[in-house]
């Protein structure tokens, strides 16, 4: 029986120019999953009424290189 993740990351396949455009956006998301993973925690600990929803606009980011 094989157990595949459902993520692939093909990062290291890539050339060390694309790798280097995509750097930044990599660690943002590692910033964003590790908060994500630190509130998971805090949660645990303290029980809390449940997340309202937010009328606030999220901040997107281009998902493409110019050139």
């Amino acid at each position: 029986d094989v157990k595949f993740s459902l993520d692939l990351d093909m990062f290291e396949m890539c050339t060390e120019e694309l790798q280097a455009k995509l750097t930044p956006m990599r660690e943002k998301f590692k910033i964003i999953e590790d908060k994500k993973v630190e509130e998971a925690q805090k949660a645990k600990l303290v029980p809390q009424e449940p997340p309202q929803k937010s009328d606030k606009k999220k901040k997107t980011y281009p998902y493409w290189f110019e050139d």
